[in-house]
């Protein structure tokens, strides 16, 4: 366990990088801008804090950390997550509310296992057509985005207990 929360932090140095063994990583509320290259080494991360934070980007092999059960990239400034996030193949929560989002890659589809999915506050303007692929999904917050409509495969989404749509651009729904 690693906790760096509420701290003034700018970079993660590249030698953070050798902290390979590391399960659970806190660094919400600091002021953190990029990801160093090295950060795609913690291959035993499963839980990862880092909303609150200023964000742009994210390592293109962000999908390395394939043990990852648990994301929180809320509040940030991301414009994109890169292809790769589809590896992240145990991923059960996903939060990247509060961002720049006009997209979300295809390989979004890939996540199987995700549960949670909180997308609200983002720019978007439609979901990848494999979103439906996430029938395991329980709670999808889309709200306060710029969907104009959505899949007539919306439906196969069956687990949805939660699912909030308020303040987009929808003029029907299937």
């Amino acid at each position: 366990y690693l906790h760096l929360d509420q701290n003034q932090l700018t970079f993660l140095p590249e030698i953070f990088g050798n902290l390979v063994q590391l399960q659970y990583l806190h660094l919400t509320q600091n002021k953190l801008t990029f990801l160093p290259e090295s950060f795609v080494n913690l291959a035993k991360l499963e839980y990862l804090h880092l909303d609150l934070n200023q964000l742009t980007s994210l390592p293109e092999s962000f999908g390395n950390l394939a043990q990852l059960q648990y994301l929180d990239l809320g509040q940030n400034q991301l414009t994109s997550v890169p292809e790769s996030i589809g590896n992240l193949s145990q991923l059960e929560y996903l939060d990247l509310d509060q961002n720049q989002l006009t997209f979300l890659p295809t390989s979004v589809g890939n996540l199987l296992q995700l549960q949670v999915l909180k997308l609200s506050q983002n720019k978007l303007t439609s979901l990848p057509a494999i979103f439906e692929n996430l029938t395991r999904l329980q709670e999808l917050n889309l709200a306060q985005n710029k969907l104009t409509s959505l899949s007539e495969r919306f439906g196969n989404l069956v687990q949805l207990k939660e699912l909030k749509l308020s303040q987009n651009q929808l003029t029907s729904v299937p």
